[in-house]
């Protein structure tokens, strides 16, 4: 377990959160315009899901449960953060590589190669405002 006293908490709102997820967003929609237009979105159980929803709604695509389908279609995986990596690594057998694109709202410095989209790079300790107090 990595030592999280030493990090700064930063504890999002929901009008951050709306932010943020806004540009995730506009984000994801340059990616389409140059790369891939996805078909489905699916999100990492379970910071994931919030957000998959909400990219479900605003491009109006087929929202898919990870955790009974295997991808092949282009899907774009989210999740809220990529911290230590495990959650994304362990997500490369979940179909057709080259159809599954990653992202997420934060990365840390380490991880973000393994997402190809996200907002922010961040060390600080990020609470969203769906998780318990």
């Amino acid at each position: 377990m990595e030592n999280t006293e030493s990090r700064r908490v930063r504890r999002l709102t929901w009008v951050e959160y709306g932010e943020y997820l806004s540009r995730f967003c506009e984000l994801v929609k340059s990616y389409q315009e140059d790369s891939i237009h996805f078909e489905a979105v699916s999100g990492i159980p379970r910071g994931g899901v919030p957000i998959a929803v909400s990219v479900s709604h605003y491009f109006d695509i087929d929202y898919r449960d990870p955790v009974y389908h295997v991808f092949h279609t282009p899907t774009l995986l989210v999740d809220d953060i990529c911290d230590t990596g495990s959650m994304m690594k362990g997500t490369q057998n979940w179909g057709d590589a080259s159809l599954v694109v990653r992202g997420t709202l934060f990365v840390r410095e380490r991880t973000q190669d393994l997402v190809q989209i996200f907002v922010e790079v961040t060390d600080d300790w990020v609470i969203f405002p769906y998780e318990a107090q």
